[in-house]
């Protein structure tokens, strides 16, 4: 038995060695495992809504022309024209700075050259009167004739007059000029309604304004 200690004791010691040789140093390593992580996935542009462009507030809807006052305006008369009937143009003229309207049924009377007021009888209106818009400088005309004799009365029934006056609703007062047109009993007077622009007159007038 003593004898085998010592080769025992070797032995162990062989082993001991061998061990040592086996330890960390000695030891393979496993290879390392690749793990492939995914690359990140790019998220996508969050889509961009262009906003619709909202509408701005409406304009605001121009104003119509004022009502024409008598200081806008200015009656003349233009001139006579033959005919069958004869008739008598008269101009009514804007000389303010602005545009305005004026209803374009106008009446009339007739006065001598006292001021009296001479008799007329008028025949009716078959035409809708309309609503004209004036510019500065912008200038409108009626005719006013005679229709046929109705009665047994001659030419000798007409009287001269001097002045006419021209009233127009929604005018304040009314529109004064000089006329050379007669004022005749028995005979029915038409008046034509306004319109643009100034007819012309076979015999002009001068043009002369009463105030």
């Amino acid at each position: 038995m003593l004898r085998r200690t010592p080769s025992l004791l070797a032995s162990l010691a062989a082993a001991a060695v061998l061990c040592a040789l086996a330890g960390p140093a000695g030891a393979q390593t496993a290879p390392p495992v690749l793990v492939e992580t995914p690359a990140p996935v790019a998220s996508s542009p969050a889509a961009t809504t262009t906003p619709s462009p909202q509408p701005g507030p409406a304009s605001p809807a121009p104003l119509p022309p004022r009502s024409c006052t008598a200081s806008d305006l200015a009656l003349r008369e233009v001139g006579k024209t033959h005919g069958m009937p004869a008739g008598w143009t008269y101009g009514v003229k804007n000389h303010s700075s602005s545009s305005c309207r004026i209803v374009g049924s106008p009446g009339i009377r007739l006065f001598d050259a006292s001021g009296k007021e001479l008799p007329l009888k008028f025949a009716p209106r078959t035409m809708m009167a309309m609503l004209l818009t004036l510019p500065p400088g912008g200038e409108a005309s009626f005719t006013v004739s005679y229709g046929p004799q109705n009665t047994t009365n001659t030419a000798t029934d007409c009287k001269r007059a001097a002045r006419i006056e021209i009233f127009v609703p929604d005018l304040q007062s009314p529109l004064s000029a000089k006329s050379t047109m007669p004022a005749c009993t028995g005979r029915l007077v038409h008046v034509s309604n306004l319109r643009l622009g100034v007819a012309d007159a076979t015999v002009p007038t001068p043009a002369s304004i009463v105030s």
